[in-house]
């Protein structure tokens, strides 16, 4: 008896393959789903506390994520421009800090709110003193100022208009009732136009694709894929590779079509922003917004601000140069866009202010800073 059970395999050859197979995939199965965490960037989105970006980003409901409150951390450089470690620092509000001055002469106070993506954040400042709302605080309170103004950097990394304006009415309205609100924006709307986004109303599928991301990240980029196991995710990821298909490097060509989806996309992005100045008009505040430059539009770059734009260009579309122009022009040529446009404001600077094709150094903040400072003492002083 108990020689047979010791020879229970032997005597059941058939069984004892179905045993073996059930065992080995579930073996593969369990190293798939290891290997799929560990070298692949598939995983459901949750607030992740063992993250990096943890310690200072959070989730939000309504945008998706943004800042602790009174939180810091550091950055090693940016984009190789700007070496060693940066120092950076979140208010009260989860809001980039601004160093304010004092208000010496006790002049009476104006809130202002400078909203953005990562250049407002100030990716390629050497400081949280250069940021252009750190630059903006010292224009607007000089000698001749009959307010004292206090700024807010509101600035995001990867946001984009409508994640700008629902932060604008979920936070930023209630926590700080701004007097003064700017939008410096326009390079992530006009990207995300070239990758398909906002093409259709933005209050119901751009809505629902921030929703998707929020509730599960992977369904965004493997779809196909949402219930099937970990070895067919990796068999599929493992093939994508071995095919060359990347979606960086998707080579498709700039065409009629191409085009007239950009400007549907644009369409939106207006639409999102004349929403945006009606709310702040109808609470009773001042609304600027504004289009920031980029490289590749107007200026004449250097020769440092090419080899940095060359650089990073495997990370960004075959056609992005093209689409990135196509959409600048369909914005400037609009009848009556709604913005003060400030896509020229390097074209006679020979100076180097790009640290990559979006962000500027510590001299372009400066400048746009300046400027908008000048737009906003005209209208108060």
């Amino acid at each position: 008896m108990n020689f047979k059970k010791e020879n229970w395999f032997l005597n059941n050859p058939k069984k004892t393959i179905i045993f073996s197979t059930i065992l080995l995939l579930l073996i593969v199965e369990i190293f798939s789903f290891i290997i799929l965490k560990t070298w692949t960037t598939y995983r459901s989105y949750k607030p992740n506390e063992t993250s990096l970006l943890s310690a200072y980003q959070k989730f939000d409901v309504h945008t998706y994520y943004n800042y602790k409150p009174n939180t810091n951390t550091t950055f090693d450089g940016w984009k190789g421009v700007i070496k060693g470690k940066i120092y950076w620092k979140f208010d009260n509000f989860g809001m980039v800090y601004t160093p304010n001055i004092k208000n010496k002469k006790n002049l009476p106070e104006k809130k202002v709110v400078l909203f953005g993506g990562s250049t407002v954040f100030g990716v390629g400042s050497s400081s949280l003193s250069n940021t252009i709302a750190s630059n903006l605080h010292i224009f607007l309170n000089n000698d001749k100022s009959k307010y004292f103004y206090r700024v807010f950097n509101a600035g995001v990394r990867g946001y984009s208009s409508y994640q700008e304006f629902n932060r604008y009415l979920n936070d930023v309205r209630i926590q700080i009732e701004p007097d003064i609100v700017i939008d410096l924006n326009g390079r992530n709307d006009a990207h995300y136009a070239t990758k398909g986004l906002f093409q259709n109303n933005f209050d119901t599928d751009y809505t629902r694709y921030i929703e998707k991301q929020i509730e599960d990240n992977r369904l965004k980029k493997y779809p196909i894929f949402e219930n099937t196991t970990n070895l067919s995710r990796l068999i599929f990821n493992k093939l994508k590779k071995l095919s060359g298909h990347s979606d960086e490097k998707n080579k498709k060509e700039l065409n009629s079509t191409a085009n007239k989806n950009i400007e549907k996309s644009l369409k939106n992005y207006i639409s999102i922003m004349k929403a945006f100045k009606e709310v702040v008009k109808e609470d009773k505040k001042q609304f600027f917004w504004i289009l920031q430059p980029v490289a590749y539009y107007k200026k004449t770059l250097t020769n440092e601000e090419k080899s940095r734009i060359n650089r990073e260009k495997k990370f960004l579309n075959v056609n992005y140069e093209k689409e990135i122009k196509f959409a600048y022009d369909y914005l400037i040529n609009l009848s009556n866009p709604g913005f003060t446009d400030l896509s020229d404001i390097f074209m006679n600077i020979n100076k180097t202010v790009y640290i990559d094709n979006c962000h500027y150094n510590d001299e372009g903040n400066k400048i746009i800073a300046k400027r908008i400072s000048e737009l906003i003492l005209s209208n108060y002083n």
